[in-house]
């Protein structure tokens, strides 16, 4: 299966569950393909509260995602993985950051992750 990497920066994917070292010789590492994909932004006017400006966000239809490909799996940030699971991709993926997926954290950071995420 070849994996493609639609976000802004490298994933990495721990196979050893048991260890949390940093680093792990036995990562894998995705490097990202550009263009990322992303869901389409826009910031409209809405109400101030107490006079302060509030922008409300109003998201469109996800741009630079490839059409699906047999034997190929995308890898997505969340909010594009979500807008394609209503979508039907089940080439989609996100990597698992959830708290019980065992994502490596570095720091606070999430530096491995040991598996993807699907909203289908």
């Amino acid at each position: 299966m070849k994996i493609i990497n639609l976000t802004p920066h490298a994933i990495r994917i721990r196979f050893d569950a048991s260890s949390d070292a940093i680093p792990l010789d036995s990562d894998l590492v995705v490097e990202p393909t550009k263009p990322a994909a992303r869901i389409e932004q826009r910031s409209e006017p809405s109400t101030p509260i107490n006079g302060i400006p509030v922008m409300r966000a109003v998201f469109g239809g996800i741009v630079s995602l490839p059409a699906p490909r047999e034997g190929t799996v995308y890898i997505v940030s969340l909010p594009v993985g979500q807008a394609a699971g209503t979508q039907g991709r089940t080439d989609v993926v996100c990597p698992d950051t959830s708290p019980n997926g065992g994502a490596v954290r570095n720091s606070g950071q999430v530096y491995a992750v040991r598996g993807f995420q699907q909203f289908l």
